[in-house]
């Protein structure tokens, strides 16, 4: 099971990290993200899911890297920052975006959890 986690966690990184990297402004228009003038910042998100999806697949498969815990890790402290941005930043968000990163929140705290447990 820890490794059917890994792929899924890779595969969402991949698919969000290059679709933010690619048409950064559109993404975040359609997902009802905060308007930014600039595309550097969403391009900074994708590059990081991107480099994130890599070191889970280099070192998360056969090798004592990354692994299931250290991406349980990055899943739980994701999903719990993004709550207490939720509840507390003073985000000014559609409905849509709202209720896109609760889900995303949702998600990153149950693969996070999952993982724990199946380890």
């Amino acid at each position: 099971m820890a490794e059917q986690i890994l792929w899924i966690n890779t595969l969402l990184a991949v698919i969000s990290g290059v679709a933010l990297v690619v048409v950064p402004k559109p993404i975040a228009s359609l997902l009802g993200l905060p308007h930014v003038d600039q595309r550097f910042y969403p391009r900074m998100l994708g590059i990081t899911l991107l480099a994130l999806a890599c070191a889970i697949f280099t070192e998360g498969y056969g090798r004592n890297g990354l692994g299931i815990e250290g991406m349980a890790v990055i899943n739980l402290v994701s999903g719990g920052a993004l709550i207490v941005l939720l509840l507390f930043g003073g985000l000014v968000l559609a409905k849509r975006g709202r209720w896109l990163l609760r889900g995303l929140a949702l998600t990153w705290l149950a693969l996070g959890g999952l993982a724990l447990i199946s380890s």
